[in-house]
């Protein structure tokens, strides 16, 4: 039990900036047999963003998260609200965020288009090498443009 007006460890919140340097996008097909339900064919879509932190997480600044669709993206409701995991900080820092269709086509088309260059990230405080992923901001700016 931790003490009245004290934050615990885990909700200690680490803001992160990053200078995008990598965009990579992956189309996987395949077919799925459900118990007890016909065989469907099931399409995923994501996109690998690499970089490099301004600021390390636990020593490590490369960092690689991976983006796909959900239609029915949720926050977390246990402990901190999450949109997203981290789920490996060595030797790179691991993400995953879903996101709805339309913000996923934005985001899509930042990428395409070459204008994605700059991340901020808030996380959790890592514990036993995962986090969550509270907010996460992808910008055409670059990190030096965003402390103008």
């Amino acid at each position: 039990m931790s003490r009245p007006g004290r934050k615990r460890r885990s909700d200690e919140l680490l803001p992160r900036f990053g200078e995008i340097k990598r965009v990579r996008a992956s189309l996987s097909i395949r077919a799925d047999k459900p118990r007890s339900l016909p065989p469907e064919r099931v399409t995923m879509f994501s996109i690998d963003i690499e970089g490099e932190l301004t600021e390390p997480v636990a020593g490590t600044s490369q960092f690689s998260i991976m983006v796909y669709v959900n239609s029915t993206p949720v926050v977390s409701e246990t402990g901190v609200p999450s949109i997203g995991a981290v789920i490996g900080i060595k030797p790179v820092v691991q993400g995953v965020i879903d996101l709805s269709p339309s913000e996923f086509q934005s985001l899509l088309m930042m990428a395409s288009t070459g204008m994605l260059r700059s991340c901020y990230l808030c996380i959790t405080k890592p514990r036993y090498r995962s986090a969550r992923i509270v907010t996460a901001d992808f910008n055409s700016r670059t990190v030096d443009e965003l402390d103008e």
